[in-house]
């Protein structure tokens, strides 16, 4: 159980908004109620949903005063909205008015307008562009290499660079010994058939951490799994952690392909084990994302002792 920091009071208020978007157009549909359900139970709401009492803009005004979190429940109604697999206006002008109400300015709610329509290249491109994760990786591999570093980013997914020492830095991690942090790391990457850092559409090296997410977490890579990690890095990262979120959400939840090489599936969201992957990964001590994090220097280590290091509860 985690309360982010909210009141009963506020708890309540944030469920009541919930439900007020997911009924708004006459039905509580069985996955709203599903993602309702396990947010009430991961806040430590004990009442029944179908008690919790309407929430007006005005009342979610008065109960939230944080920005953090008036920013936070307007994200929150953006997955309500998105998890019945279908967007509706009425939904979406409901959302604003929330936000209107709290002074919230949350540009995806623009997006999922533009996914409404259709627009889902432009939403795509739009997304990944103003991505803090994707901005953070390409400065820092223009820090570390210059425009080599650059042009390696954005080679290796589409198969026009490679650098065989970069790939075999990674590879040779098969040669520590069984149980380690770098070992459970390569035997992911081989038993899957994914290429390393280096190789013909392999990841670059400033986004390796999302692999190594799913070894620390123990999260698998299919259509689940992958919305599980993604909920795990949202829950520890430092900056614009609903940015990640939002996008597993609308390439699984709406089927709008966002991650090219990545499966589209339609309505396969578990909430439950979402959420918990979440508050899983709030109580990680340090964002794993951070371009600061030498993930070399714990590779030699058993990866028990890594996930012990930062708080990765197992």
């Amino acid at each position: 159980m985690h309360d982010f920091g909210l009141s009963p009071e506020a708890i309540a208020t944030c469920l009541g908004a919930a439900r007020s978007v997911a009924t708004i157009d006459g039905t509580f549909e069985a996955h709203e109620r599903e993602l309702l359900g396990a947010a009430a139970r991961t806040l430590g709401f004990t009442g029944a949903l179908d008690e919790v009492p309407a929430a007006s803009p005005e009342r979610a005004r008065e109960v939230l005063t944080d920005p953090t979190h008036r920013t936070r429940l307007v994200q929150a109604l953006l997955l309500v909205a998105m998890m019945d697999g279908d967007i509706a206006e009425r939904e979406l002008a409901e959302i604003r008015r929330y936000a209107k109400a709290l002074d919230v300015d949350e540009p995806r709610l623009a997006s999922l307008k533009q996914v409404a329509e259709g627009h889902t290249t432009i939403v795509k491109w739009d997304l990944i562009r103003r991505s803090q994760m994707v901005n953070d990786s390409a400065i820092a591999a223009w820090k570390k290499k210059g425009l080599k570093g650059l042009v390696q980013f954005a080679g290796g997914f589409y198969g026009f660079t490679q650098d065989p020492e970069i790939a075999w830095r990674y590879k040779k991690l098969g040669l520590l010994p069984e149980g380690t942090f770098g070992r459970t790391y390569w035997q992911h990457m081989t038993s899957r058939s994914y290429a390393f850092p280096g190789e013909i559409k392999g990841f670059p090296e400033e986004l390796v951490k999302h692999d190594l997410s799913h070894v620390l977490g123990g999260y698998d890579t299919d259509p689940i799994g992958e919305c599980e990690v993604v909920s795990f890095i949202s829950g520890f990262l430092k900056r614009d952690p609903f940015g990640f979120l939002f996008m597993i959400f609308l390439h699984m939840q709406l089927g709008v392909h966002i991650f090219d090489g990545s499966p589209v599936e339609h309505m396969i969201i578990p909430a439950d084990r979402v959420l918990a992957a979440l508050e899983r990964g709030t109580n990680v001590t340090r964002d794993l994302y951070d371009p600061a994090w030498d993930y070399f220097a714990d590779f030699p280590l058993p990866l028990q002792e890594v996930r012990a290091k930062y708080g990765v509860a197992y």
